[in-house]
């Protein structure tokens, strides 16, 4: 008998379930399987597409020296900007792989200066600085063809949602407030995580500075506006954040944002804490930007939230540098 094909989605869930395996009717051995050759397929897709943007981005580097824009820029102290991150950095609201409706490609338009994107839609930031990726990061940085001289960072995020926050939401009981909604100590846990990942991130830009001396390389980091927990997700993913409130109780609209909310924060004091007293680290404060009307799902905003988001990061770019990032 063929083995029945279903959803990437629906095969990684089945294979870490074993009730959604017997629901979906397959063995658990072909089916790991099938959810890892998902797996390594997507990894390569992904790898494929970072090696495409940086060609381009080089080819595009090419035929600005060739037409006097890069000396121009140069002259001006313009950023060179490598990107790297989640999916507030690549989402797809188009087809076309080089056109997104994210906070780079809108950063892009805003700043007129190109931006190499890295960023891969799903990631996390522990996968981001674990070894592959981290090495094609350094790589990148190392690079003097580009010589970059701001990194923007979205992480984190990926991390502290989907089903394994069930871990660190409580069951509600009777007369509990949200404000106990939350295990801190382990919530906490998994932030340290997310903690450690900024801060390998730090390191790498200081070894790139030491390695080229006079070199300044600005990171600049964002907080996560306040998600709204609705249930909906995008193409076939999430939702990420409604599942893991109902299961232990919290079904009111406002309790469950409320949790939302106070996760947020917490992730955003964690940045504050890693940014204090490092060098030309940069936070972004997104939070309280974006209404409800400006959100696609429940962790990604729309065209019009996007952009708000990037006109944020446009105001931080323009104060790092004045001479060369222009007013919209």
């Amino acid at each position: 008998m063929p083995r029945r094909k279903i959803p990437t989605a629906h095969a990684r869930t089945a294979a870490e379930h074993p009730d959604e395996r017997a629901r979906l009717g397959l063995n658990a051995p072909a089916l790991a399987g099938e959810a890892g050759e998902s797996r390594r397929l997507a990894l390569e897709a992904a790898d494929d597409l970072r090696r495409l943007r940086y060609e381009r981005y080089l080819a595009d580097l090419g035929a600005d020296k060739d037409d006097g824009t890069l000396e121009s820029l140069a002259a001006g102290g313009a950023p060179r900007i490598l990107a790297e991150g989640d999916s507030w950095f690549d989402f797809p609201f188009g087809g076309d792989p080089f056109e997104r409706g994210d906070v780079v490609a809108r950063l892009t338009k805003l700043i007129n200066i190109k931006i190499l994107n890295f960023a891969t839609r799903g990631d996390e930031a522990r996968q981001i600085l674990g070894v592959t990726q981290r090495q094609r990061l350094k790589k990148a940085l190392a690079d003097p063809k580009t010589n970059f001289n701001v990194l923007l960072f979205s992480g984190g995020g990926n991390d502290i949602v989907g089903d394994p926050m069930a871990l660190w939401i409580r069951p509600r009981e009777p007369g509990m407030s949200t404000r106990d909604a939350i295990d801190l100590p382990v919530f906490e846990h998994a932030l340290g995580v997310v903690r450690a990942a900024y801060q390998h991130l730090i390191a790498i830009r200081d070894r790139a500075e030491r390695d080229t001396p006079g070199r300044q390389i600005h990171l600049v980091f964002h907080q996560y506006d306040f998600a709204i927990p609705n249930g909906k997700g995008v193409c076939g993913y999430g939702p990420w954040l409604r599942p893991a409130l109902e299961y232990h109780g919290w079904h009111t609209h406002p309790d469950a944002h409320s949790i939302v909310r106070d996760l947020l924060r917490r992730f955003a004091g964690m940045l504050d804490g890693v940014a204090a007293g490092a060098p030309r680290v940069h936070i972004v404060r997104t939070q309280g930007t974006l209404d409800a009307t400006d959100w696609n799902d429940e962790l990604h905003p729309n065209r019009s939230g996007f952009g708000k988001i990037a006109a944020i990061f446009h105001a931080e770019l323009r104060r790092l540098f004045p001479d060369s990032v222009k007013a919209p």
